[in-house]
């Protein structure tokens, strides 16, 4: 049978010489075509003599790979993860119709993929028998080409050192490749390859203190200054990333195009080079890469990353990412980028589970994408995001993020946090972080985010944490913020959210705390059976603060207590079955009314230490000491208040004595009182 190249080769040498007939004569035409027959048989010979050269060359470095014990373990772990922690995908269907299979193999045509891709048009398809392939391919101006594995049972393998297993570049964004089916394996960058870079001078070590919080130190020849972050990697090294990297050092690099990644196998365990420099799997920059059902695993000793974008559309879907010692996904966004990440498994990474920022800031991004058709989105939706040794998820000055039935689980330092972002989390669970479940700050700029419908459980330290002078996010309809090891949700450093329709019960320390300098509406919840208080707040700038209509109940020590506190609204709430109703220390100006106070084992007001406050309309009673106590130089204004049915009505001690007819008169005071020389009940 007659060799096809031949073939072509002889059809063209037809086709010239019909058309130079008109010119030539037939006898030199004749002579031609012999002459150039038998160039095309010596071209055809040396070919084969290539290719055998080659086939040797393929048999030895396969045989010195067999050979590596590290490399037989690697690929040993790779299919056990598929086995125990991946989806099989055997009916995937990839039966389209193409113009061309180019087989690459030893029994086959082509004998690298690189000669392959060369070949490839339109609509073809390179198919990679079994195997371990020592390449560095390069796919430039291609389009509509697909490269998989020969047997869907069998997966081909790319092997890489120093450079990118495969590194894509098309013409236009629009041009698409697709991958599927292949096993990458990537041994780490030499450092006379990396140019001198920040990453030759600085490194990052992980440091854990004594209270489990994880640090980073940046080392530097003269100086060491350590930081502590609550992300995995500082904005600067950010920056360096893109700027050092460039696509050059990776796994697997797309510059330009639209990618598909489909079932494949990434790995950057088999790291054997001692390289300092960041190293990601999958390098997106200015395309558009879409990965699916595929394995990422980093190293635990070196610093890799699982997918690294810069101003790039991502689609991530079903993907296990792990053991990442940097961040199992990183992204640097504009005002024109989605961002979308679906039922992925983000676990046992080092840094951060997810890292998506902004560098120019959330208000220069909305400047940007007004009058534009695309903007921003950020879609975060039912991934698993557990075990990492940093923050689970962080998103730093975005808007039009939408964080939707994850699950952030036993992260070692946050669950997730929002910095300087706007956006929706809904109907997530946020359990068992060593940290706060979630954390939301604004430093720089407004965070307005949204909080609904999740779910904060026996965090190690509040269930929800909440700071920054323009932090006005809300908190709605939260079911389940309960076992926290301190707080259900912690107000500090200025900020000034909205609190409605929550269900906060058994957490260590205060269902609610507000700290000086914030101030919180507090409106419409169930807050019950924490351990300390339900609501505490205190300090001179929480005059804003209002609690309207909750139910506050079982608490052990007081429903509501504050401290400090130059004004605050309480009304229209059912304070009840707590130890105390209701404490109130140095504080000045407090508007209490329309409240009912009921079945509090001591009191169910107290106003101590020369506080002041309103009193109106207030029902105070069957608690089972005392309704009313007024001690230490406090003074009230009690007007139109029920006060029944409780063992002592009222009880003032005596440097409070010239409010006794004021509290009889103005009030509906049905029972005992008393006044002594001092306050002997507690």
């Amino acid at each position: 049978m007659e060799d096809p190249k031949q073939d072509n080769s002889l059809n063209l040498i037809d086709t010239s010489s019909k058309k130079s007939m008109q010119d030539k004569s037939e006898s030199n035409s004749r002579t031609q075509i012999k002459e150039n027959n038998i160039s095309t048989n010596k071209n055809l010979i040396l070919e084969e003599r290539d290719d055998d050269e080659e086939d040797e060359k393929n048999n030895d470095i396969e045989n010195d790979l067999k050979e590596d014990e590290k490399l037989k373990n690697l690929m040993a772990d790779l299919n056990e993860e598929e086995e125990e922690e991946e989806e099989e995908n055997d009916n995937l269907n990839y039966d389209r119709h193409f113009d061309r299979e180019l087989k690459v193999g030893k029994d086959y045509e082509y004998k690298t993929i690189q000669d392959a891709i060369n070949d490839a048009k339109p609509n073809n398809i390179i198919k990679i028998s079994p195997g371990i392939y020592r390449e560095n391919l390069i796919i430039k101006g291609k389009t509509k080409i697909d490269i998989c594995s020969l047997d869907n049972n069998d997966q081909a393998v790319l092997l890489s050192d120093n450079s990118p297993c495969m590194m894509i570049s098309c013409l236009e964004q629009s041009d698409t490749v697709q991958i599927y089916n292949i096993k990458f394996i990537h041994r780490g960058i030499r450092e006379d390859i990396m140019k001198k870079s920040l990453f030759e001078t600085k490194f990052f070590s992980r440091y854990m203190t004594h209270n489990k919080e994880s640090y980073f130190i940046y080392q530097f020849a003269e100086e060491i200054e350590k930081l502590e972050i609550n992300y995995v990697l500082d904005i600067k090294i950010v920056e360096n990333i893109f700027e050092e990297n460039h696509g050059n050092f990776c796994a697997i690099s797309i510059l330009k195009g639209t990618v598909s990644v489909n079932n494949c196998k990434i790995s950057l365990a088999c790291i054997t080079t001692e390289t300092k420099s960041i190293l990601p799997a999958i390098y997106v920059e200015n395309s558009t890469a879409i990965v699916e059902n595929t394995l990422i695993k980093g190293n635990k000793d070196y610093l890799t990353i699982g997918i690294y974008s810069h101003d790039a559309q991502l689609k991530i879907n079903e993907c296990k990412i792990f053991r990442h010692k940097c961040g199992g996904i990183i992204s640097v966004v504009n005002e024109k980028n989605s961002i979308t990440v679906q039922k992925c498994r983000l676990v046992l990474n080092q840094g951060c589970g997810l890292l998506i920022m902004s560098i120019v800031g959330k208000s220069a991004l909305k400047e940007k994408a007004k009058g534009t058709k695309d903007t921003l989105e950020i879609n975060i939706e039912k991934n698993n995001i557990e075990f990492n040794e940093g923050c689970g998820m962080n998103l730093k000055k975005c808007f039009n993020a939408k964080i939707i039935g994850n699950v952030f689980l036993s992260n070692l330092l946050n669950g997730a946090e929002l910095t300087d972002c706007d956006g929706f989390v809904m109907m997530n669970v946020f359990e068992k972080n060593k940290g706060n479940g979630l954390v939301l700050e604004a430093i720089e700029e407004s965070n307005e985010a949204k909080i609904f419908k999740n779910k904060f459980d026996e965090n190690y330290k509040n269930g929800i944490d909440i700071s920054g002078e323009n932090n006005k996010c809300f908190i709605n309809q939260n079911d389940q913020i309960s076992g926290n090891y301190l707080n259900g949700i912690y107000i500090h450093n200025l900020a000034t959210p909205e609190v409605k329709f929550n269900n906060l019960y058994e957490n260590y320390h205060h269902g609610i705390l507000i700290e000086s300098n914030s101030s919180a509406l507090i409106e419409k919840n169930k807050i019950y059976e924490n351990i300390r208080t339900n609501i505490a707040f205190g300090g001179l700038l929480t005059a804003k603060t209002r609690i309207l209509e909750n139910e506050i109940y079982n608490s052990r020590n007081e429903g509501i207590y504050i401290v400090e506190a130059e004004g605050g609204e309480i009304g229209n709430n059912k304070i009840y079955n707590n130890n105390d109703g209701m404490v109130l220390i140095r504080c000045k100006d407090i508007f209490i009314y329309c409240n009912e106070f009921y079945k509090n084992m001591r009191t169910a007001i107290l106003l101590s230490d020369a506080s002041t406050a309103t009193l109106l309309k207030n029902e105070i009673c069957e608690n089972y000491f005392i309704g009313l106590l007024v001690r230490d130089s406090s003074q009230g204004r009690f007007k139109d208040n029920l006060i029944r049915q409780n063992v002592i009505q009222f009880y003032l001690s005596k440097n409070c004595l010239n409010q006794r007819s004021y509290v009889k008169r103005l009030n509906d005071v049905q029972g005992r009182y008393e006044v002594a020389d001092y306050c002997c009940v507690f």
